[in-house]
This record gives structure tokens, C-alpha cells and sequence, in this order.
């Protein structure tokens, strides 16, 4: 389970330097970023034919309703508010990845 986890983290770190050499399982993804918001990266992603098909969770500060139906309009399968219970982000990235697979 840690291992799993620990390949999500690895892969975040990652693809801030280079992009990965096998797409990920899951794109954990902030709204707030500089430059460029969550929403508009999940649009860039799910454009892409080549990364169309990777779940997005969104992991968001925001708690408006507005930012939950935004984040699922563009493709985002699951919406996670900071700060969340470590239980119950582990269970849901699980859960979606077994969807998946």
C-alpha cells in the first residue's frame, strides 16, 4: 500500500522535471497553481488523446459547490477538500484505481 502510494508522490515529483516514460494510473490535481489553474490542465489532459483516458482527482482548498461541479464539467472523477482524513483519500484513490484496472 505505501509502495502505491509512494508511486503516485514519485510520479508528481517526476513529471515537474520531465515528463513521465509510462503514463500514470491516477492525476492528482490542485486547482490553485501558478500560471495555469487545475481546470485548464485537466482540459489540456483530456484532450490529449494520449492521457484522455487517466482519472483526474482534484485535491482542492476551494469547498463551493461552483468548484466541485467545475471540476467534474471538465473531467475530474472525484473532488477531494483540504485538509482531508488520510483514510479516506487512500480509500478513494483505491477505489478508483480498482475501477480501472
Amino acid at each position: 500500500m505505501l509502495v502505491w502510494i509512494n508511486n503516485i508522490i514519485l510520479w508528481v515529483i517526476t513529471i515537474q522535471t520531465a515528463p513521465p516514460q509510462t503514463p500514470p494510473d491516477i492525476i492528482l490535481l490542485d486547482i490553485k497553481m501558478p500560471d495555469i489553474d487545475g481546470y485548464q490542465v485537466c482540459s489540456i489532459l483530456k484532450a490529449d488523446e494520449e492521457t484522455s483516458s487517466i482519472p483526474i482527482i482534484f485535491l482542492s482548498g476551494l469547498n463551493e459547490v461552483f468548484d466541485k461541479v467545475k471540476a467534474f464539467q471538465v473531467g475530474g472523477v472525484d473532488y477531494i477538500t483540504k485538509p482531508f482524513q488520510t483514510e479516506e483519500f487512500i480509500t478513494r484513490i483505491q477505489c478508483i484505481y480498482c475501477n480501472n484496472k
